[in-house]
């Protein structure tokens, strides 16, 4: 993100550790730091008590946020089991796209959060779930470059070496 703007981390920016995200939202509050990155729902607390958001990484690094793992062996072994699973979240996040309010109410009452700040959790989080399971080939590849970054590689992984996509495509 830091390259994108021209940043040099280190020079234009000093980045500190301060922990997860209560500790972000205390350190920002109390003006320790000036800004951080900011996972849900503390980002949108902040924007209720009158922050403002920079940007939301989501627009700029096209990542997947989240997935299945699962062990070669177990993909052999139980692909009913898989193909199930993959099927019952396809059908859940169409749900969930298709049902915006009771879907919030749902995140409110799961987390314990104000229904307002669920709303808008969902808002941000909705835009970025795939309808059929499979991220876009850009969030792939930038995944993949994390990879490679965080592993010390000097290519990045084989995306066809490291998921498996039959599943997703046998529920269309």
């Amino acid at each position: 993100m830091l390259h994108l703007y021209k940043l040099a981390p280190g020079q234009d920016v000093k980045i500190l550790a301060v922990g997860g995200g209560t500790n972000r939202l205390t350190s920002l509050k109390a003006g320790v730091i000036d800004a951080t990155l900011m996972e849900f729902p503390y980002n949108l607390m902040l924007e209720k008590e009158g922050f403002t958001r920079i940007l939301f990484v989501g627009d700029i690094v096209p990542a997947p946020i989240a997935g299945f793992g699962a062990t070669v062996e177990r993909i052999q072994q139980r692909p009913d089991e898989i193909r199930r699973m993959v099927r019952a979240t396809l059908r859940a996040t169409k749900y969930a796209k298709e049902h915006r309010d009771e879907s919030a109410r749902s995140i409110a009452k799961w987390t314990g959060m104000d229904v307002a700040l669920a709303e808008g959790s969902y808002d941000l989080a909705s835009g970025t779930w795939s309808n059929d399971g499979i991220p876009a080939s850009d969030a792939i590849a930038s995944a993949m470059q994390d990879v490679m970054r965080e592993l010390k590689l000097k290519s990045p992984p084989d995306p066809a070496k490291v998921f498996e996509w039959n599943f997703a495509k046998e529920t269309k």
